[in-house]
């Protein structure tokens, strides 16, 4: 600031983000700018040092971005969440039934939509939690700069069992944003989306999801292309805020997991370390608790804390990460353990809820 003149600045939004049934709060960085005739002269660093340490003060477990390629990796981010791309022929798409009433969505329809919403994503990870009072279905499309129109599916007594965004286009077709609770709910849309490429002879309709998101597989019936981008650095990235926030928030969904097979009798002490410090993990039978002090854990984990950011929402799996010159890994049972405890998944943020 020089007076009343702002120079460089950016927004950090408080939200809630799922990894799996965990609900973490989170930072989100937007509106990150310097004036062209400031540029290079360090602010833009400057205030990202500042929003680093504003979340920490915040006790956020993460800090989320959605950024331009080759920049925030300066700042301690990395690629967490992936982006998913599917394309279905028009011709093909038309053979679709519809056997739902499909329409445009009411106000009185955005309850059940907001209800089934969170059922379908209950336990996606990268999804962000939503709320009545602040979801607005029409804010945004695949873009900023793109409107959306929401429709609903309506089925047997008029219960409302699907919900899709259409980006507001004039010659071209793209769901951003689709939840079903059934197949045919699900197939309905897709057909009332080829009647709108239709309209608008689009010889393709693209649908924005998670890879593995019961459209993909409904799609492949009909014919479909699944893109699934991995940027090496770009999209949407996030660093580690605060350790012992982020392990803390994280217990109930590492105690669901510690219930499976690979971890079902395997009981101990797991200590993390990054540059942030050291955090330990007991695993026991009534779940995983976070603990502040161990005499000497049965394995022990160290890793840089942008790989524990995508470790923790499965961005990149255990092998991979242990694969890095900078991870050191100790104890018994080590691969088998942090797998259970941290599965590959495909952490994404539908395109509403992105800022």
């Amino acid at each position: 600031m020089d007076g009343d003149e702002q120079f460089s600045g950016l927004w950090v939004l408080p939200l809630e983000m799922r990894i799996g049934a965990a609900v973490l709060p989170v930072g989100g960085i937007a509106g990150v700018g310097t004036k062209p005739k400031h540029r290079n002269k360090g602010y833009a660093a400057r205030c990202m040092r500042n929003a680093t340490a504003f979340m920490k003060e915040q006790r956020f477990a993460l800090g989320l971005l959605f950024g331009i390629p080759d920049f925030y990796h300066r700042y301690g981010y990395a690629v967490a969440l992936q982006e998913v791309s599917l394309k279905i022929q028009t011709r093909d798409a038309e053979g679709a039934r519809r056997t739902h009433r499909v329409q445009a969505m009411r106000a009185s329809d955005r309850a059940a939509a907001l209800r089934l919403h969170r059922r379908a994503n209950a336990l996606r990870t990268g999804t962000r939690l939503r709320t009545l009072r602040t979801w607005q279905p029409a804010r945004r499309g695949t873009r900023f700069n793109v409107a959306a129109s929401p429709y609903v599916a309506i089925g047997k007594h008029r219960r409302l069992e699907g919900c899709m965004m259409l980006d507001k286009l004039p010659n071209a077709t793209v769901v951003s944003e689709i939840d079903a609770l059934s197949v045919a709910a699900c197939e309905s849309l897709i057909a009332f989306a080829a009647q709108d490429a239709i309209a608008k002879r689009a010889g393709e309709l693209t649908i924005h999801a998670p890879a593995d998101h019961k459209i993909v597989e409904i799609a492949g019936n009909f014919g479909s292309t699944l893109s699934v981008r991995r940027p090496r650095c770009g999209g949407g990235m996030a660093r580690v805020i605060d350790q012992e926030c982020l392990l803390q928030a994280l217990t109930p969904e590492l105690s669901r997991r510690a219930q499976t097979r690979p971890l079902a009798a395997w009981r101990g002490a797991i200590g993390i370390r990054t540059e942030l410090g050291m955090s330990y993990l007991r695993v026991r039978a009534d779940g995983v608790k976070l603990s502040r002090r161990c005499k000497r854990p049965d394995l022990a984990l160290e890793l840089p804390q942008q790989l524990l950011a995508q470790l923790v929402t499965g961005y990149r799996g255990v092998e991979n990460v242990l694969n890095e010159r900078k991870t050191r890994v100790r104890g018994k049972s080590a691969h088998a353990v942090l797998s259970a405890l941290f599965p590959r998944q495909n952490p994404y943020m539908w395109c509403a809820d992105r800022f």
